[in-house]
């Protein structure tokens, strides 16, 4: 099979990249940054790499020619750098997810996936209104959608973060209220892609049939970390995040995936991360064992301590 990952190099991506490869599959990756892709290149060496902007239509129909998947995970997602950057996420994130799909249609393309996310739904943030326009995009092309949780392990999550501010010897800053959300790693969501494309039916918005969830503040408590400091969720943060809003239903699908229909339907709840029975903080510790990058966070964290919590900095 000949598959083309749009957005190859990012966290997601580039896994996706791998495993794609190592099944045997004939790989194209086109990424705007030739960096990440020499970076990928040894782990992928007969792969194609295409260096373009996910808004130029030329390039990617030429990417899409004689593909029998297209996965688009190129986005720009960081939820503060939206607030400030309108532009430019409604240029990648809209207008580039436009320029995909037309690309598929005119290549002829069967299989196309989105890589959405929880956030596109009852979104509060630009980040979270952009993903919501692309599923409205692809699904109005007849192409499907995969909507789920943060990926916990991946470049940017809230570990890092942390990993960082622990290192700069800053309070690693914990939400209040007390946020709640959902718990997936790259493996997972690797899963699910694949589960998606082997079920495949376009126009169509799958989900995660079930996935837990976990406290932010239990995951603190998890492990050690010196200092902490209480502060109030920033603009477009949410504090649980959502799968499935209030105006749809979900039915499964197949073990692993149900699927989103639009419309009230008072005999299901609202699929969010705040009414799953929450991980405990020894299935968040047992959870952390099994990280592929335990070893970055390793020197930061240790386990069984609870966080000495500190008056809030004044702005000045």
């Amino acid at each position: 099979m000949r598959v083309l990952i749009i957005g190859g190099t990012g966290s997601l991506g580039s896994e996706l990249s791998k495993h794609y490869y190592k099944a045997g599959h004939e790989i194209t990756v086109l990424s705007r940054d030739p960096h990440k892709q020499l970076l990928l290149q040894p782990h992928v060496p007969d792969a194609n790499f295409i260096l373009a902007d996910v808004c130029d239509y030329s390039s990617v129909l030429f990417a899409c020619q004689d593909q029998d998947i297209v996965i688009h995970a190129a986005a720009l997602k960081h939820v503060s750098v939206g607030e400030k950057h309108v532009q430019e996420f409604v240029r990648v994130n809209i207008t580039g997810t436009s320029v995909v799909a037309a690309a598929c249609r005119a290549a002829n393309i069967k299989i196309a996936l989105f890589i959405s996310s929880d956030k596109a739904v009852e979104p509060v943030n630009l980040y979270g209104k952009t993903k919501a326009t692309g599923e409205d995009i692809f699904i109005a092309n007849s192409y499907s959608v995969l909507r789920y949780g943060n990926v916990v392990n991946s470049r940017g999550s809230f570990i890092y973060v942390w990993r960082e501010l622990v290192r700069a010897g800053k309070p690693v800053e914990l939400r209040t209220p007390e946020p709640t959300r959902f718990y997936m790693t790259i493996s997972d969501a690797i899963g699910l892609i694949d589960s998606a494309i082997s079920n495949y039916d376009g126009g169509k918005v799958f989900i995660p049939s079930s996935l837990p969830a976990f406290s932010i503040w239990d995951f603190a408590k998890a492990f050690e970390i010196s200092e902490v400091i209480k502060t109030p969720l920033l603009p477009g943060e949410k504090q649980h995040e959502v799968l499935v809003s209030k105006a749809e239903w979900y039915e499964n699908y197949t073990p692993k995936l149900s699927i989103v229909h639009k419309g009230y339907d008072v005999s299901h709840e609202t699929y969010s991360s705040d009414n799953i029975e929450p991980m405990s903080i020894p299935e968040i510790q047992s959870a952390m064992g099994t990280f592929y990058y335990l070893s970055i966070l390793e020197e930061v964290i240790k386990p069984n301590v609870t966080p000495r919590l500190l008056e809030p900095t004044p702005s000045i």
